[in-house]
């Protein structure tokens, strides 16, 4: 063989180059959504650790069934509050990969009073219109939403 048959040739090397672009353009957009729902399970996933302590606290806390809307201001409330009630959750927001919106306790069953709580957090980093952005925490579950 001559010195033609053991060397790369340009084009050979552009239709390489070509079809390595041609797959992560295909590829990119599917690591990102698979990116995009891990963070949302993760969310999930600790917001309810989170129901559980609420449930911890209100068990232990004859006549206060859930924190007064006063006790929850940021995340680093609720995170001592669950902490402190059976949670291990990180207290710096950004290293818990959620965004505190509100918490408000409410009264379900129209007798004066409140027996019930909605905890709204988002997922940052996440398009809005992305199902599971906005996450619900009530006494009944964890629920997604969009921003």
């Amino acid at each position: 063989m001559g010195k033609k048959g053991k060397k790369f040739i340009l084009i050979e090397l552009l239709i390489a180059v070509i079809i390595i672009a041609i797959l992560t353009v295909i590829a990119l957009p599917n690591y990102v959504s698979y990116r995009n729902k891990s963070k949302i399970s993760v969310a999930v996933s600790t917001m309810g650790t989170v129901r559980n302590a609420l449930e911890s606290f209100a068990s232990s806390c004859f006549g206060h069934p859930f924190p007064a809307d006063s006790a929850i201001i940021d995340w680093s409330t609720l995170a001592k509050i669950c902490n402190d009630n059976g949670a291990s959750l990180k207290t710096a927001e950004g290293e818990a990969g959620i965004a505190f919106v509100s918490y408000d306790r409410k009264d379900s069953n129209g007798d004066g009073e409140d027996d019930t709580y909605e905890l709204i957090v988002e997922v940052p980093a996440i398009p809005n219109d992305m199902y599971g952005k906005r996450l619900v925490v009530t006494p009944h579950g964890v629920f997604k939403q969009s921003a």
